[in-house]
């Protein structure tokens, strides 16, 4: 992984401009493994909410299919309500076949329920097992960004403008920079995992392969659909 303040740094300058949304370190405070369920009690314990039934952890639903793995994953919606997001390919089945097997006596106990799409948010009560907490499966607008895409394109020094953030953007540029001028720099990208090697450069060769490699592998993104209705109450914690 990256250095804990350069990822601090990195998730700042991506969250720069954007309202109701901060970074949390958190996890940099807390000694000892860094589990999801310590996080969650942790700002309860700090009064960052007085109930768990305030906060929303959000996950990908792959994560969220994987939960068994993780130190006390099943017991998570003890420590918040679990906010499921899916992804190109994975959506509403593997949703449903993890929670059947995680807690099956809630999930097989909803009834009969009318066949629901990719795009209809569900939520599942978690009672009596978890009392006042749910389970909500939240289509998103979404634009499908592959971190190894992007770690390519940084390599081979093509362009990243709309896949990251412009201020991310110019984090990595600087820091990749400042790595490849000062060899005996403490910050040097190449161990943080940005190869300094690599600056992207203005010269005549990068204009080539912007014109080779336009930046245009960007999918089609979803319309709003009603998403500032759906998030605005919900308080985001980071995940494991």
């Amino acid at each position: 992984l990256l250095p804990f303040e350069l990822r601090v740094e990195l998730l700042r300058a991506a969250a720069k401009g954007i309202p109701l949304l901060e970074v949390c370190t958190l996890e940099g405070e807390l000694h000892g493994p860094s589990y999801t369920w310590r996080s969650m009690d942790e700002f309860r314990r700090r009064g960052v909410v007085s109930r768990p039934d305030e906060l929303y952890l959000m996950l990908g639903v792959e994560d969220f299919a994987q939960l068994d793995t993780w130190k006390r994953g099943l017991e998570l919606p003890a420590f918040a309500n679990l906010v499921i997001v899916p992804r190109e390919g994975a959506g509403r089945r593997l949703f449903e076949a993890a929670g059947a097997r995680f807690w099956p006596r809630i999930w097989n106990g909803r009834g009969a329920e009318p066949e629901a799409g990719d795009d209809t948010r569900t939520d599942v009560p978690l009672a009596p097992l978890f009392p006042g907490m749910r389970c909500v499966y939240m289509p998103l607008p979404r634009m499908d960004v592959n971190a190894t895409e992007v770690r390519r394109r940084w390599l081979e020094g093509r362009c990243l403008n709309v896949l990251v953030p412009d201020a991310e953007l110019a984090l990595m540029r600087s820091c990749g920079k400042s790595g490849a001028e000062a060899g005996s720099s403490p910050v040097r990208m190449e161990r943080a995992g940005f190869p300094s090697r690599v600056p992207l450069r203005e010269d005549a060769l990068q204009t080539a392969r912007l014109k080779l490699h336009p930046p245009c592998g960007v999918r089609a993104v979803r319309p709003p659909c009603g998403l500032a209705e759906r998030h605005e109450n919900l308080p985001l914690a980071a995940r494991q």
